[in-house]
């Protein structure tokens, strides 16, 4: 059985590959409207049925799970929705080679795919739905890309981003014309069209993950034990909070306040402007993967995945478990369509 490495690695890519000891099942969930037994075509690349994935829900009916893609001793590293939900991209690594596969989110019919040479740990697409970052930890001069989706190449590198080493991860601005990425010295803000870098977010410690705020004022860097908040328009320190070590950190849809996964069974709600721990949800039986928090008209809700094989979709108000999608083995990542009707999860098994 494989296990991810407690506490996590620097880069989840890395600690993947080093896993890998047998299939990653990414699984798509229909949970608003089904998805009819044999309703795709048997012959469209890379999707099968899986009985190894059940939906249960407490409020309605949970289509059958389809089972798009299954990698003996592959690496996974990334499982996106695009922003507008008509796409979904699923990143592999198989020595020596990564693989970003194009689906269409509708049909699930894969409808590109690029190989490079390069192993990537991080992809995250523009808010267009056009583009997706890429970061790469072992290239030379630790390169970040952003590819065009529909053209299948790159069309911009940032690279010095690191004098040795590589880059760990790469997010747009909600607007596009801005890339953060992490560097040797932290992370850098960089201009996408002219390549130019616009400041440095300095850090003592390396920089896990980051990402701007959905209303795009704010930046977040996750280090080891700490969570940062930086004033975009002046690459300044916000607000330091002091998480612990956790999985992931996100911020919630009204850029007020951040969510953490994590070690062991639990979530956090974190308010920005104070700086203090709102609340500690109690959420699984064993470790959390991922946590996310998803906005539906008036209600949020919270996404998480766990090692004891479930996905949970819960009301953040009253704390109510609203879906469960269950009987995976030890559950990776779970990720919400835009338009809230599908779960895609990512698992060993």
């Amino acid at each position: 059985t494989a296990h991810c490495a407690d506490p996590p690695s620097f880069s989840t890519a890395l600690e993947l590959a080093m896993v890998a000891h047998e299939r990653v099942v990414i699984c798509l969930v229909a949970i608003a409207t089904a998805i009819k037994h044999g309703e795709h075509t048997s012959g469209d690349p890379g999707v099968k049925e899986i009985a190894g994935c059940v939906g249960k829900s407490s409020i309605g009916a949970v289509g059958k799970p389809m089972l798009l893609s299954a990698y003996d001793g592959n690496a996974h590293v990334a499982a996106k929705f695009s922003p507008d939900g008509r796409l979904f991209l699923i990143v592999d690594f198989e020595k020596p080679t990564t693989t970003m596969r194009l689906f269409e989110t509708q049909t699930r019919k894969m409808i590109s795919a690029i190989s490079m040479t390069d192993l990537v740990a991080s992809a995250e697409w523009s808010p267009d739905s056009k583009h997706v970052v890429t970061a790469h930890p072992f290239s030379y001069l630790g390169s970040v890309k952003v590819w065009n989706m529909a053209e299948s190449k790159d069309t911009a590198t940032f690279d010095h981003i690191y004098d040795e080493g590589g880059c760990y991860s790469a997010s747009f601005s909600p607007e596009g014309t801005h890339i953060v990425a992490d560097s040797e010295e932290g992370a850098r803000v960089w201009e996408v069209e002219t390549g130019r870098q616009i400041c440095a977010l300095p850090h003592k410690m390396p920089v896990q993950s980051l990402e701007f705020s959905p209303n795009g004022a704010l930046i977040l860097t996750k280090t080891a034990g700490r969570v940062t908040v930086w004033e975009r328009q002046t690459c300044q320190r916000f607000r330091v909070l002091e998480t612990g070590l956790i999985r992931s950190a996100v911020f919630a849809p009204e850029s007020t306040q951040v969510l953490t996964a994590n070690l062991g069974e639990t979530a956090s709600v974190w308010d920005i402007e104070a700086g203090t721990l709102l609340l500690t949800l109690h959420l699984h039986a064993k470790d959390l993967g991922s946590a996310a928090i998803w906005r539906s008209q008036d209600a949020r809700r919270i996404l998480t995945s766990s090692r004891d094989g479930t996905a949970k979709l819960w009301d953040f108000a009253s704390g109510t478990v609203l879906l469960t999608i269950n009987n995976h083995a030890q559950l990776m990542s779970a990720v919400m369509s835009p338009n809230g009707t599908q779960v895609l999860t990512t698992s060993w098994i």
